[in-house]
């Protein structure tokens, strides 16, 4: 998995399949990203994102199909 350095995000996000609406920075929606591109297995699902309590790695994870 690669690192990611965060600028200005703290690289933390909460995701769902349907949340609250929310704010996010770029840097995060970036993170999450990258976490999505890592995972092929994460593929035909609409992640819904936020600023949130969970590094970015974490929550995508959850969406990755086995």
């Amino acid at each position: 998995m690669s690192k990611v350095f965060i600028v200005g995000g703290a690289g933390k996000v909460r995701t769902g399949l349907a949340i609250p609406y929310g704010d996010v920075p770029r840097d995060d929606v970036a993170a999450t990203l990258l976490e999505i591109i890592e995972r092929p297995a994460v593929n035909r699902v609409i992640i819904e994102l936020t600023q949130g309590d969970t590094p970015a790695g974490e929550p995508v994870q959850r969406f990755a199909r086995t």
